[in-house]
């Protein structure tokens, strides 16, 4: 929850001001909502489900987005169409943190889906690890 990004980005979710601002997350001198675990957490999958919808349903391009902004993925795709080239996510001219961001997202996935054969990670209990109590 402590992490921060030189571009700005605060929190376990990396989430950018305007961003959480956009996502209703709170923020004062006293409370940053981008820092709690659970705020920051439920912001994130509004985010993706937003971000995956707009790209009418592609995660690749979703979560590309989510790294590097819809508008910097969006324009990528608009590039591409003007000169008629494919517009999938392995096809746009999009900054190699980007790329590199989605590729280790797929990796991890994957590791973490196959644990047998990518024994890396200590077993894990598929259970919850935090509940989740909502105060009225």
């Amino acid at each position: 929850p402590q992490a921060s990004s030189y571009a700005g980005a605060v929190g376990l979710w990396q989430l950018m001001p305007g961003t959480a601002n956009h996502l209703g997350v709170k923020h004062n001198m006293w409370y940053d909502g981008r820092r709690d675990i659970f705020a920051s957490t439920n912001a994130a999958l509004d985010y993706l489900a937003y971000l995956q919808n707009y790209f009418n349903g592609d995660w690749l391009l979703a979560i590309a987005a989510y790294n590097a902004g819809e508008g910097t993925v969006q324009g990528a795709i608009r590039k591409n169409a003007r000169l008629g080239r494919d517009t999938h996510f392995w096809a746009l001219p999009l900054p190699q943190s980007t790329k590199s961001y989605v590729q280790h997202l797929l990796a991890l996935a994957k590791v973490v889906n196959h644990p047998d054969d990518y024994p890396m990670l200590p077993a894990i209990d598929d259970q919850p690890y935090l509940c989740i109590h909502k105060l009225n």
